[in-house]
């Protein structure tokens, strides 16, 4: 008689258990139980500045097939920040600046989503361990998967299976030496890929500027025809050095074709870096890096050719048997 008080006892507090962790929403709202399964009963069309702000860990936000969407402002459609663990999953979120946005946050999990949004679908800042699996995100103005200050080894530690983004063409990320060829591409991100090797890569946006390539805290890399045309910023690299880039395009993006932000010693041989909407190359704190034989030219009315910034010196950058046909050169 006591195991079966006993069991009937367990039984009654899996169940109770159950009915606490799974909890039906209809709007937007802060989610903060711990450890709780959010289910989507409906889509929402919203002005909130998020629409879900998960404030807890092991956080479960399941979409149900439903959409969440800006009606004609909203600044993120989910927002993790200092929360670890959580899922969001399974509807589509549309038209924020940010469709998701994951900050100080370690072992989140982005599945079977539909993105479209306004700045970025999907942007890490100081985040670790994303895994984005069986997603679509597409048609942001600046990047589909955004990133900033991935300064160390574990901010680069994410990962990536399936996920297609603008043109219906894939979202590579790479975080450790890779040898790729022949790839059309909607976006390549480089993350801590030192000694890789990359040969024939497309990103073309047709239409409209949005994407290219971001290199972070990269190494000793060779990248050769490279093709990025109407991208956002065509090749943008932080804290890489030694690498080489040969033979490759940038081309009609809309800021700088490239930009190198604190890289040193790098080397971009024989291409084409023309026709975009500010520089063709900006410098920042940049130095010893060489530019020969390349073409630049055509580039944004009142910014020019090349542009160096820096508070003491031109950084030892050397420029060697370029062609230059600008407004401004440098």
């Amino acid at each position: 008689m006591k195991i079966r008080i006993i069991v009937l006892i367990f039984i009654l507090v899996l169940a109770m258990i159950g009915f606490v962790s799974a909890i039906d929403i209809t709007e937007c709202q802060t989610l903060d139980i711990e450890g709780a399964t959010y289910i989507l009963q409906n889509d929402i069309i919203t002005n909130e500045y998020a629409c879900f702000e998960i404030a807890g860990n092991n956080i479960v936000l399941d979409l149900n097939g439903y959409s969440i969407t800006a009606n004609s402002s909203g600044e993120f459609g989910v927002l993790i920040h200092g929360f670890n663990s959580a899922t969001i999953k399974n509807g589509v979120i549309n038209d924020f600046d940010e469709g998701v946005y994951i900050e100080d946050s370690s072992d989140n999990n982005l599945l079977d989503l539909n993105i479209n949004n306004g700045a970025y679908g999907v942007f890490l800042e100081r985040a670790t361990s994303t895994q984005i699996n069986n997603a679509t995100i597409s048609n942001s103005h600046l990047y589909d998967l955004g990133a900033d200050d991935l300064d160390t080894e574990e901010q680069c530690n994410h990962s990536l299976i399936n996920v297609v983004g603008s043109n219906d063409k894939p979202i590579a990320f790479y975080n450790d030496a890779v040898n790729i060829n022949n790839l059309d591409l909607s976006e390549m991100i480089l993350c801590n890929a030192d000694n890789s090797n990359i040969n024939n890569i497309t990103i073309n946006n047709d239409v409209n500027n949005r994407n290219g390539v971001l290199m972070f805290n990269t190494d000793n890399a060779y990248l050769n025809e490279i093709s990025v045309i109407k991208g956002y910023l065509g090749f943008f690299m932080l804290n890489s050095h030694n690498n080489i880039i040969n033979d490759s395009n940038f081309i009609g993006s809309e800021r700088e074709g490239m930009r190198i932000f604190s890289g040193n010693a790098n080397e971009i041989l024989n291409s084409d870096i023309s026709n975009n909407g500010l520089e063709g190359i900006e410098l920042n704190d940049a130095r010893n890096n060489s530019f020969i034989s390349n073409f630049i030219e055509y580039n944004g009315h009142g910014h020019g050719g090349i542009s160096i910034e820096d508070d003491d010196d031109l950084g030892g950058n050397l420029f060697y048997n370029n062609f230059f046909n600008n407004n401004y050169n440098i």
